[in-house]
């Protein structure tokens, strides 16, 4: 099934492309007629108008590019910062700093990534409904790590389960 929707995908983006194609050979086509009924002078200050329109647009999609990056780049520092906090509190966990992992939570939801949000809220279910060194409690803890891990690494952790249990058992 997988194959088939990859397929229809790549099907899909190259008719999609060769509409883009198509669209861009008549827009340019359109404009080389217009420019040919026009004077040889007033053609080549249309020509250098349109190109100077157009970097002046590369231009700016590329300082907005840059600008969400730096925006995500500063705000990746100080997430990296709240993920080593609670990593600390998760090996530290007991009854008694539920308090501090209750109030991580409201850091977390403004600087975490959904997906470690979801696995942060199914920890702290546990916590609360489960003894400290149940097994339920330890796989959800391996689970956040190693989601925290990817959003992290921006989607690029290949640790796995057995490295990681080795990593926190010690």
């Amino acid at each position: 099934m997988k194959t088939i929707s990859f397929t229809i995908a790549i099907l899909l983006m190259l008719g999609l492309l060769l509409g883009l194609g198509w669209l861009g050979y008549v827009t340019i086509d359109f404009l080389i007629g217009q420019f040919g009924v026009v004077d040889s002078q007033t053609s080549a200050v249309l020509t250098i108008a349109t190109v100077s329109v157009l970097l002046s647009a590369l231009i700016i999609a590329a300082a907005i590019k840059s600008l969400a990056n730096s925006i995500v780049n500063s705000n990746h520092s100080r997430k990296l910062e709240l993920y080593s906090q609670l990593i600390n509190e998760l090996q530290n966990h007991d009854q008694n700093n539920h308090l501090s992992l209750e109030q991580l939570r409201n850091h977390l939801i403004i600087w975490a990534n959904d997906s470690v949000l979801q696995e942060y809220n199914s920890y702290l279910e546990l916590v609360s409904n489960t003894p400290p060194n149940s097994n339920d409690l330890k796989e959800q803890t391996k689970k956040l790590i190693k989601t925290i891990r990817q959003d992290a690494r921006n989607g690029q952790s290949t640790i796995n389960s057995t490295t990681l249990s080795s990593l926190l058992d010690r």
